[in-house]
């Protein structure tokens, strides 16, 4: 009558799916190639916005490039990196919260220069 808690037999959910689907490479590389087709589409538009209308040199503008370029490598590993550690989920839920900070302080920043140039 007076069973523990430690007797008991632990209840399970059932899984959201039946079984775990596999993701086919095809699809990875489809996704990796849209991706970097987009991020190469910055690349001239921040070459000619630094050169136009910051007035900076070419070589300044390499070098942004550059800079971009290795902090995207290292947030690819960190990225990754997370997802190996943790749960999908989390690492997914993280990574859309820093996009979406990202991409507030570029809205406000361009808000700001709207507002001082008008």
């Amino acid at each position: 009558m007076n069973d523990s808690i430690e007797d008991q037999i632990p209840v399970r959910r059932p899984p959201l799916f039946s079984r775990p689907k596999k993701l086919k490479s095809v699809y990875i590389y489809v996704e990796y190639l849209i991706g970097n087709a987009g991020a190469a589409m910055t690349w001239p538009v921040t070459s000619l916005y630094l050169h136009n209308y910051l007035h900076q040199s070419f070589f300044i503008t390499g070098i942004v490039l550059m800079l971009g370029s290795i902090v995207s490598m290292i947030a690819s590993w960190l990225a990754g990196f997370m997802f190996d550690r943790w749960r999908p989920y989390e690492s997914f839920i993280i990574s859309l919260l820093i996009a979406i900070l990202g991409s507030l302080m570029m809205f406000f920043s361009m808000i700001g220069q709207c507002i001082r140039l008008g």
